[in-house]
C-alpha cells in the first residue's frame, strides 16, 4: 500500500471521532509510551507523595490502591499520616475503616467508621462499613441500625438491602429476609451476591430445586464465585428423595 493512500484510509478512520474521544485515544497512546510505573496505582501515588510530603490527598489514594491489591496491612500507615495532617479528613477515616476490616481488626474498624460518620453524617458508605464490622463483632443491634441508617441515606443501596436481609437470615426471619433481598434483585437483577443468598435462603426454606437455580445463576454472574460453587455441589451431590408409598 503507497503512503498516500495509507495516509487517507488513516483520515477515514478518524473521520466521525469526536474531539474528546480523539483525545482519550491520544492520551492512551502517550501512556504506552511512558515508563510502566505510571500504569501502577501504587508507584504512582508513591511518587505522588514523594513530589508533595505534606499532601493528605496522595496518601489516601496510596492506600486505597493497597486496599484494592490486597495489601491492607500497608494502607494503615499512610492513611494515619493523612489523619496526623488532616484530623478532618473523611475519606481518610473511611479507608481506615475498610483497611481494619480487611485485617479482621473490627473494634478498630467500628472506630474509624464511627468518626468517618461524625464528620459526614449523610455517608451511606460509613453506615455500611459500621454495619458491616459490628455483625462480625457480633453486635447485631448496631448493625442493623448502621444497615436500616444507610439506607435511609439512599434507598436504592443495594449492599443495605443484602445486609439487612442477612441480618433477618441470622434472627430467622426468613420473611422478612426475603422482602430485602427481593428489593435488592429489583434494583440489581444482575448482582451475584443478591443472588447467592436467595439461594440460601430457599435452601434454609427446603427448596432444594430453587436454591440450585439460584446458586446457578449467581455463577453466571460470577463463575468464581466458590461459595455458591460449593453450595451448588453439595445439593446436586444429596441423594434424590425416594419416591413411592408408605411401604410397611
Amino acid at each position: 500500500m503507497d503512503s498516500n493512500r495509507m495516509a487517507r484510509n488513516e483520515c477515514g478512520l478518524l473521520t466521525g471521532i469526536s474531539l474528546p474521544v480523539l483525545l482519550i485515544l491520544l492520551l492512551a497512546v502517550a501512556a504506552r509510551e511512558r515508563n510502566v510505573s505510571w500504569l501502577d496505582g501504587i508507584v504512582l501515588w508513591q511518587q505522588a507523595i514523594a513530589g508533595a510530603p505534606n499532601k493528605a490527598r496522595p496518601y489516601v489514594n496510596l492506600a486505597a490502591e493497597l486496599i484494592n491489591a490486597k495489601r491492607s496491612s500497608e494502607a494503615i500507615a499512610p492513611l494515619q499520616r493523612a489523619v496526623s495532617m488532616d484530623p478532618a479528613y473523611y475519606d481518610a477515616y473511611d479507608e481506615l475503616a475498610m483497611a481494619y476490616q480487611d485485617l479482621g481488626l473490627f473494634s478498630a474498624a467500628v472506630v474509624n467508621a464511627k468518626k468517618a460518620i461524625e464528620l459526614d453524617p449523610a455517608s451511606e458508605r460509613a453506615y455500611i462499613r459500621l454495619g458491616i464490622a459490628a455483625a462480625r463483632l457480633g453486635d447485631r443491634r448496631e448493625a442493623t441500625e448502621a444497615f436500616s441508617a444507610a439506607l435511609a441515606r439512599d434507598p436504592m443501596s443495594v449492599s443495605a438491602l443484602i445486609n439487612l436481609g442477612n441480618e433477618r437470615m441470622l434472627a430467622n426471619d426468613l420473611a422478612g429476609a426475603s422482602r430485602f433481598y427481593g428489593k435488592a434483585l429489583e434494583i440489581d437483577p444482575s448482582h451475584a451476591t443478591v443472588l447467592y443468598d436467595l439461594g440460601m435462603l430457599e435452601e434454609r426454606q427446603g427448596d432444594t430445586a430453587a436454591a440450585i437455580a439460584w446458586y446457578e445463576a449467581a455463577l453466571r454472574m460470577r463463575p468464581d464465585y466458590g461459595n455458591a460453587q460449593r453450595n451448588l455441589d453439595a445439593l446436586r451431590s444429596r441423594p434424590a428423595p425416594r419416591q413411592g408409598g408408605t411401604g410397611r
